[in-house]
C-alpha cells in the first residue's frame, strides 16, 4: 500500500512517531520494559559437597521490578572431557537487589527462592574446568546473555584426576623377576607390570572408582569389551593399592586381596596395518558406594534392597594412557645338525618377565610334480606324514605305491608310537626366547631312517602359533598379538603365514612357518609363502575388490568367485569402451555395473577384511560359513589381484539366469555382440565341471581389444594429474 498523508510516520530512533493531521485510524500500543542484563565475575563460595555447591550468577540490571522468570544453561569445559550443554535441573529466576540496579539468579523453592545450588552429579562435572552459563529472561522481547566457558565471568572448578602410574613397587611384585635394566630406565612394554596411584580429591574419598583400560581401536571403531580390562577400587582407601596393578597388555586384574597380576591372557591389540606403537586409552568412572542393605525387623535376614533410582555416574571421555613398542616375532628358524631337528626363536618387546606359551608343529613338503619354482608340493604335518606316507606298505594312502622289498616296515603299533611322538609340542618364550630339540633321528630305528632318506627332495619345516591359554579368542590371527613380517617370493625377509597346512594370507593366519626348510641331510632352503603380498598403496584397492567378489558371488561355488575375480582384472586399463578409462580395480568396480559393491554382504566383507573381530561383533548375526567364505575369498583374490594367476580364460561378463528370472529380465544385451564385440560363452572352462549359477564370456577377438602396456597406463595416469 502506498504512504498517505494519513498514515503514521515511520518510528524515530527513540521508538516514538508521529500521527498526521486529520489521521482518523486506530491505533494499539503495546509497550514492555526493556530488560537489559550485564553479566558480571563474582566471588564463588568454595566448593565442600559434590551434591551442593552453592555458586553466584548475577550482575547488573535495568527495569527488572521482581522475581523474573528465566531460563539457566550450563556451558560446561574440562581437560576429561568434550564441551557440553546441560541445562539447570530446577526452575531460576532472576531475583532484583535491593537498589534494583544488580541481581542474582535463584532456584524457585516452594512460594520463595533460594541461592543457586548446582551439583557435581547432575552436570556431570570431573577434572579441571569452566562453567560458562547462558540467561534468558522469559519475557517476550529480552535478549539472553551468555558467559563463555574462557570469559573473566565463568566459574572455575577444580575436581583435577591425576593419574599417576609406574613400575610396581617391589613389595608388590617380589614374586616375579624384573629385567634390571627395566627397573632402572622404567621402560614400559607389553607385560610390563605398571602400579596406579591415582590422586582424587578427598570430597571423592568412599565413592566407587573403576578405570577401563584398552588398547586404541582402528579409527572410527568403538573399544573391543573383549580387550578391555577393568579395575575396580574405592577412592580414599588405603588398602586399594593391591587393586591398582595391571599388566601392560594383559586381561588379568588382581583378585581381592590377592596379586594376581601374571597368568593371564593376552590381550587382542592387532590390526590390518598396524603402527609400530601400541597406543592404550583409559576411562575413569565414578559413583557412589551403594548404601548397606538393612536387616530386617526379627533379625531373621536381610531386607531386600529398595527399589533405587538410576545410579548416578561421574564419567571422563576416553583419555589417551601411553603407548609401548609392538611385540613382534623377530627370528624363527630351524637346524638339522648330526641328526637333531632343533628350533629356535625370538621375540621383541615383550618384557623379560612374559612366560609365553606357543604350539610348535613339524610338517614335510614332498615335491610331486614340477621343478624349481614351478614345483608342487604336498604339504603333510610330520606324524601323519611318518603314519599313512612313510611307510605306505604298513598305513595304505589310497594311490600310493608299496615299499621296496628291502625295507622292512615296522609294526603297526610302532609307527603310531612313533608318529605319536612327533605331534604338536608346546613351548615357552622366556625373556623373549627359547630353543628346543623337535626330533632326533638317531634315536630312531634305521627303517625310519632309510624311508626318510628314500624320499627324494623331502623338506622339513615347523610351525608357529600360540598356545589357546594365551587368549580366550579364538577368532583372531597370530598378528593380532604379535606382528610379524609376512614373506612372499619378493621378499628376503618376513615368515610364510599358515593355517591347518595351507599357506594363507596374513590376515586369517593362525600361524607362521619358520623362515626356513631342511633337508634330512641339513641342507637348508629359504621358505617363501607361495601368496604374494599386497603393497600397501594398493590395500584399500584390494579391500574392495574383496569385497565386490563377496557381494557378487558369496553365495556360488569357488570356481565361480574366481570367475568373478578375473572379470574385474580382466577389465582393468582395456582398450575396449569406457574401460580404457578406469585404471583401477575400484575404477572398474565403481563404473562398469557391478552391484556387488553396494549390498550388505559388501558392507560387512569390507568390515571384515579391515577387523575381524570387530566385524564379528557389529554383525553378530552372520553365520559362521558366511566368514570362512569370506577367509577363503580373500585367499583366492590375492593371487588374480596380483595378476599371478592367469585371466581365467579372458572372462569379461558374467550374469546370473536365476537373478535375471527373479527380476522378470531377459538375458543381458551383451551377450548378443556381434562383429569385433562378439562374445563366446566359457563358462564350462571357468567352472571347471562345478554346477553353478552364473554364465561366464569372454570376447571372440580378444586381440580386438587388448590391455593398455604398463607405459600407457603410466602416461593416462600423468595425464590426469596435469588435468
Amino acid at each position: 500500500m502506498a504512504e498517505n498523508t494519513n498514515s503514521p510516520t515511520p518510528e524515530s530512533a527513540h521508538g516514538d512517531f508521529q500521527l498526521s493531521l486529520g489521521y482518523a485510524g486506530v491505533l494499539r500500543i503495546r509497550a514492555a520494559p526493556r530488560i537489559r542484563l550485564t553479566l558480571v565475575s563474582r566471588k564463588q563460595p568454595a566448593l565442600e559437597k559434590l551434591d551442593a555447591w552453592q555458586v553466584v550468577v548475577g550482575g547488573k540490571c535495568e527495569n527488572v521490578m521482581d522475581a523474573l522468570p528465566c531460563r539457566l544453561q550450563w556451558l560446561v569445559t574440562s581437560d576429561l572431557f568434550s564441551d557440553k550443554v546441560v541445562a539447570h535441573p530446577r526452575e531460576t529466576c532472576i531475583v532484583p537487589d535491593a537498589d534494583g540496579k544488580t541481581f542474582a539468579v535463584h532456584e524457585k523453592d516452594g512460594e520463595g527462592t533460594r541461592p543457586l545450588r548446582i551439583s557435581v552429579f547432575e552436570l556431570g562435572l570431573l577434572g579441571k574446568g569452566r562453567l560458562g552459563y547462558r540467561l534468558e529472561p522469559l519475557l517476550f522481547g529480552s535478549e539472553p546473555v551468555e558467559v563463555k566457558p574462557g570469559m573473566s565471568e565463568a566459574i572455575a572448578y577444580d575436581l583435577g584426576v591425576n593419574l599417576k602410574y609406574g613400575p610396581a613397587p617391589k613389595e608388590l611384585t617380589k614374586e616375579w623377576l624384573w629385567d634390571w635394566i627395566e627397573k632402572q630406565t622404567h621402560q614400559r612394554r607389553v607385560g610390563s607390570i605398571v602400579q596406579f596411584a591415582p590422586v582424587l580429591p578427598r570430597l571423592f574419598n568412599g565413592m566407587l572408582a573403576r578405570l577401563d583400560i584398552w588398547p586404541a581401536p582402528a579409527e572410527g571403531e568403538a573399544p573391543d569389551e573383549g580387550a578391555t580390562v577393568h579395575l575396580e577400587w574405592e577412592v580414599g582407601n588405603p588398602q586399594a593399592a593391591s587393586q591398582l596393578l595391571w599388566r601392560v597388555g594383559f586381561m588379568g586384574t588382581p583378585e581381592e586381596g590377592k596379586c594376581k597380576a601374571l597368568d593371564q591372557q593376552l590381550a587382542v591389540v592387532g590390526s590390518v596395518s598396524p603402527p609400530p606403537k601400541l597406543a592404550f586409552h583409559y576411562q575413569l568412572t565414578l559413583s557412589p558406594k551403594p548404601p548397606p542393605t538393612p536387616p530386617d525387623e526379627k533379625g531373621k535376614g536381610k531386607k531386600p534392597p529398595p527399589a533405587a533410582a538410576a545410579p548416578t555416574l561421574l564419567q571422563s571421555d576416553p583419555q589417551f594412557l601411553f603407548e609401548v613398542p609392538r611385540p613382534r616375532l623377530k627370528s624363527f628358524d630351524l637346524r638339522f645338525s648330526e641328526g637333531k631337528l632343533s628350533v629356535e626363536a625370538g621375540c621383541e618387546n615383550f618384557s623379560d618377565s612374559v612366560q609365553l606359551d606357543v604350539v610348535l608343529k613339524a610338517y614335510v613338503r614332498e615335491p610331486i610334480s614340477g621343478e624349481g619354482d614351478d614345483t608342487v608340493w604336498r604339504v603333510e604335518e610330520l606324524d601323519d606324514y611318518v603314519r599313512y606316507y612313510l611307510f605306505p606298505g604298513v598305513c595304505a594312502v589310497p594311490g600310493e605305491e608299496e615299499l621296496e622289498a628291502d625295507l622292512v616296515p615296522p609294526s603297526l603299533l610302532d609307527l603310531e608310537r612313533r608318529a605319536s611322538q612327533l605331534g604338536a609340542v608346546v613351548e615357552t618364550f622366556n625373556d623373549n626366547k627359547f630353543k628346543r630339540v623337535l626330533m632326533n633321528l638317531q634315536e630312531m630305528p634305521r627303517a625310519y631312517l632309510k624311508a626318510f632318506e628314500r624320499v627324494k627332495g623331502l623338506e622339513l619345516f615347523v610351525t608357529l602359533q600360540l598356545s589357546p591359554s594365551v587368549s580366550s579368542r579364538t577368532d583372531v590371527s597370530l598378528h593380532d598379538f604379535l606382528e610379524y613380517e609376512a614373506s612372499d617370493d619378493q621378499k628376503k625377509g618376513g615368515f610364510a603365514p599358515i593355517r591347518n597346512g595351507q599357506f594363507v594370507s596374513k590376515v586369517f593366519a593362525p600361524g607362521v612357518c619358520s623362515l626356513s626348510t631342511v633337508d634330512v641331510s641339513g641342507h637348508a632352503r629359504r621358505l617363501y609363502s607361495p601368496l604374494p603380498k599386497i603393497p600397501p598403496e594398493r590395500m584399500d584397492d584390494f579391500h574392495h575388490f574383496v569385497a565386490t567378489v563377496c557381494g557378487e558371488s558369496i553365495g556360488q561355488c569357488e570356481a565361480a568367485w574366481k570367475g568373478v575375480a578375473h572379470t574385474i582384472m580382466n577389465r582393468v586399463a582395456r582398450k575396449f569402451e569406457k574401460w580404457s578409462e578406469y585404471l583401477s580395480t575400484t575404477e572398474v568396480i565403481n563404473k562398469s555395473g557391478f552391484d556387488g559393491s553396494k549390498n550388505d554382504i559388501h558392507e560387512y566383507s569390507l568390515a571384515f577384511l579391515k577387523d575381524a573381530g570387530a566385524a564379528r561383533k557389529k554383525y553378530s548375526k552372520i553365520p559362521e560359513s558366511s566368514w570362512e567364505n569370506v577367509k577363503r575369498i580373500l585367499e583366492i583374490s590375492v593371487p588374480i589381484f596380483m595378476e599371478r594367476d592367469g585371466d581365467g580364460g579372458g572372462v569379461v561378463f558374467f550374469y546370473s539366469p536365476k537373478t535375471q528370472n527373479a527380476l522378470g529380465r531377459a538375458p543381458p544385451s551383451w551377450i548378443y555382440q556381434e562383429g569385433d564385440k562378439r562374445l563366446v560363452r566359457i563358462t564350462d572352462a571357468v567352472l571347471g565341471g562345478a554346477k553353478d549359477d552364473f554364465e561366464f564370456y569372454a570376447f571372440k577377438y580378444p586381440e580386438k581389444f587388448p590391455r593398455m602396456t604398463d607405459e600407457e597406463i603410466q602416461k593416462a595416469r600423468a595425464a590426469r594429474g596435469k588435468s
